[in-house]
């Protein structure tokens, strides 16, 4: 899904889709290592099709931003720390 995205001629939409494609990959390493990349991606490619494609990507976009999101707030409970410490 996110190398369709990579494939954009606009810029902005091609780099959100090297994020990701970065966030899915680590995921999919985090859970399993010692995958055969290439033949799952074969296996999953041949199941989408203009059906499936649209809701998958809203799936994964709705995922992404709401893991952005607490990203985002750990990062504020971060800084509120670091600012209370004086650093």
């Amino acid at each position: 899904m996110a190398s369709i995205v990579l494939q954009n001629k606009d810029p902005a939409i091609a780099e959100a889709g090297k994020i990701a494609s970065m966030y899915w990959m680590g995921r999919v390493n985090g859970a399993t290592p010692t995958l055969d990349l290439g033949t799952a991606l074969a296996a999953q490619v041949r199941t989408m099709d203009g059906a499936n494609l649209q809701p998958e990507a809203q799936r994964c976009d709705a995922e992404m931003k709401a893991r952005g999101g607490q990203m985002q707030a750990a990062g504020r409970t971060l800084q509120a720390q670091a600012a209370k410490q004086g650093k």
